[in-house]
């Protein structure tokens, strides 16, 4: 960034600087690293000694340690000879070191153009280059210098001038016409101006770009942290900051969004919408409700004087979302639990929303005292951010489920054949089970229901201590948990309770949950002589066979539909290049919008050449897309490609015709008739 009152440093990361020649032993040849290594033989030979034993002591040692292990030697190598070389750095160039462009004694080093200067040469050279890192050794080591002073041979400091920067003329030698630099012009260097109109303040476009990605990789990080930053890296290299020459921080925050806006409008104009998935832009197949981001707003903070730049883009408005409130709360909801016993679900997103939810939550610490136009488009950049994340590795991800799930069901194939059933017998015992579960949501229940649910709720509740020490993460996972354990204890006795009531052989409350129940060991058919657990088992691995197959099915409908995404976004593209090219007068997608990123129509043949290049780079973008998605869902993936060429069979069709090859119960339970969830108590 660089203003007209005071220097800023533009640069958000450092450049590396040159080795400089700055002592007799650093003029000699380079030193290898095999001539210093032996003087730390000894101490790696006894790290390796150590890592010996440790090797011996162990029956078997990972890749992954072992490469570990060589790292750990190769740095205890290096470290002696990398601090020689970072101590002789430091070092002053001896004398007659002379300045790289008049060739006499120089006085200054500069890290930006990796050369040494006389004080004249300096002062010619970073007269205009104000930001450049510059450093002097008269007093025998390196000393930053201020944008404004030069060193001679003596060691005597000159000023040259006040601490202000000036637009650069331009001046022709020959006639003397002069032009004078104006903000378009500075626009064109890099350089971001704080308004169009009149400005005394520009923002490297470099610093906004790595500070979007900065902000976006670390959503807790605020401008404020980043402007303190610039100045203490300025005043390390010199630049002296007062308390009055401050960065404005409302200047760099406006410009920073305003910057934004300008590249979300560019995107508009390829033609590239970060809010729609190329996978599923037509019909989604999963949608997630849980909205809770856990992005709280004090009420203290004002809801401030202008609408949200991106308007209903990402957020719907205030109104939209009262009215949805108050609709929803009159609907009599309707809830199936169990994800792989729902007729027509794969395996779904399942926790995978959850990561987005866990991302937005970090922008909590710094929205939740912004204005309301200024809150949703920070939380409106974060969508884009990890919308254009997901873009990017999209194609790679859906290869990746598809062959998930291929590899799952014919595991769970081999499984099901080992259990030496039949499908008759396994939809029997699916039908029972389903039966059962709407029978326990009823006030009464046969005793052969009883029995079924003390197994069904004993089974409940080994089921979920074995997930408080092999699924639950942290203490809250544990304790709700431990709740639902406690519900369904609650939900024994009574069952237990009705038991003991009509049968002489009372059952306790530490009835066995592993299964072994009474009323099995008068049962003399061998094939009914099979508890609870056994049969849902056996009943979640056909039901899962049968979500493998259809997330089969589903992955491919979604291939197909992002092959289509990027066929027709080339032929908008393609299109756009004939009306920017061919066309006299404005094309229709161009709309001129007050107070937005748009383009005059009375200056459309001013701007043909930026559109038409913009405009290409977007078709590459989609070329490449369509490219590696190609490969990726064909020939590597083993995924008929030639199904993804056929347009006559619409995606219902394909839907169809891929249930032909899944083993169908659904109309044997008749799920979505059901009122009740098949395992209320799981």
């Amino acid at each position: 960034m660089y203003t007209g009152t005071s220097s800023r440093k533009s640069r958000a990361l450092g450049t590396p600087s040159n080795p400089f020649p700055c002592s007799h032993e650093v003029m000699k040849p380079p030193v290898s690293v095999v001539d210093i290594i032996p003087q730390n033989i000894n101490a790696a030979a006894v790290l390796a000694a150590e890592i010996k034993k440790i090797q011996e002591s162990q029956v078997k040692i990972s890749q992954w340690q072992q490469r570990r292990m060589k790292a750990e030697i190769s740095w205890e190598e290096s470290r002696s000879v990398l601090f020689e070389w970072e101590v002789c750095r430091h070092a002053v160039p001896v004398e007659d070191t002379k300045c790289f462009k008049c060739m006499i004694e120089a006085s200054i080093k500069c890290e930006d153009c990796h050369r040494l200067f006389c004080y004249h040469c300096d002062m010619k050279k970073h007269f205009l280059n104000p930001f450049h890192d510059r450093f002097s050794w008269a007093s025998g080591y390196y000393e930053a210098l201020p944008p404004t002073v030069t060193v001679d041979l003596n060691g005597t400091f000159t000023d040259w001038r006040r601490y202000d920067l000036y637009l650069p003329i331009f001046e022709c030698q020959e006639c003397g016409y002069s032009l004078p630099a104006d903000a378009k012009m500075l626009y064109d260097g890099g350089y971001f101006c704080s308004s169009a109109r009149k400005s005394n303040t520009f923002f490297s476009t470099k610093l906004l770009n790595n500070w979007h990605f900065l902000k976006r990789n670390s959503p807790g990080l605020s401008m404020k942290s980043l402007l303190i930053a610039l100045q203490a890296l300025g005043s390390r290299n010199g630049r002296y900051i007062l308390q009055d020459g401050c960065i404005n921080f409302e200047a760099a925050k406006r410009t920073f969004q305003e910057w934004r806006f300008m590249q979300y409008e560019l995107a508009n104009v390829q033609s590239y919408n970060k809010t729609v998935c190329p996978a599923c832009h037509t019909n989604p197949f999963a949608i997630h409700i849980d909205g809770n981001k856990k992005l709280f707003r004090y009420e203290k903070v004002g809801r401030g004087l202008r609408e949200s730049y991106y308007s209903e883009s990402v957020f719907a408005a205030d109104n939209d979302v009262t009215n949805h409130l108050n609709h929803i709360e009159s609907l009599k909801t309707k809830v199936l639990y169990g994800g792989r016993w729902q007729h027509g679900s794969g395996l779904t997103t399942g926790e995978e929303t959850e990561q987005i939810f866990s991302y937005m939550s970090r922008y909590n610490s710094t929205t939740k005292n912004m204005l309301k136009a200024e809150r949703e488009e920070e939380l409106s950049e974060s969508s884009f951010f990890w919308n254009q994340r997901k873009h990017d590795s999209l194609a790679r991800v859906l290869a990746s489920r598809f062959c998930k799930a291929k590899e799952a069901a014919e595991l769970i194939r081999k499984e099901l054949a080992d259990l030496s059933l039949d499908e008759k017998q396994l939809l029997i015992w699916i039908a029972e089970l389903t039966n059962l579960a709407q029978s326990l949501n009823k006030r009464s229940v046969s005793q052969n229901d009883v029995q079924k649910g003390i197994e069904l709720v004993c089974d409940s509740i080994r089921t979920k201590k074995s997930q408080i020490s092999g699924v639950a993460v942290s203490s809250k996972m544990r304790s709700r948990y431990r709740a639902k354990i406690e519900a369904d204890r609650k939900k024994l006795r009574e069952l237990i309770a009705v038991y003991n009531e009509d049968n002489t052989e009372k059952l306790s409350v530490d009835i066995d949950e592993e299964g072994n129940f009474p009323w099995y060991n008068d049962t003399p058919q061998p094939t009914d002589n099979v508890n609870l657990q056994e049969k849902r088992n056996a009943a979640e691995k056909l039901h899962m066979y049968n979500r493998t197959m259809k997330e089969q099915n589903v992955i491919q409908l979604e291939m197909k539909s992002y092959l289509d995404f990027y066929r027709k976004k080339l032929e908008e593209i393609t299109q756009r290049l004939d009306d920017v090219q061919n066309k006299s007068a404005p094309p229709s997608w161009i709309i001129e919008e007050p107070g937005k990123y748009s383009i005059k129509k009375s200056s459309f043949q001013h701007v043909t050449s930026g559109l038409t290049a913009l405009l290409l780079n977007m078709k590459k973008f989609y070329q490449i897309k369509l490219f590696e998605a190609t490969n990726l869902f064909s020939e590597d993936r083993e995924v008929e490609y030639n199904k993804f060429q056929t347009d006559s069979q619409d995606s219902e069709d394909s839907e169809t015709d891929s249930d032909n090859s899944v083993v169908s119960i659904e109309s044997q339970t008749d799920n979505e008739e059901m009122e009740e969830t098949l395992f209320p108590l799981i």
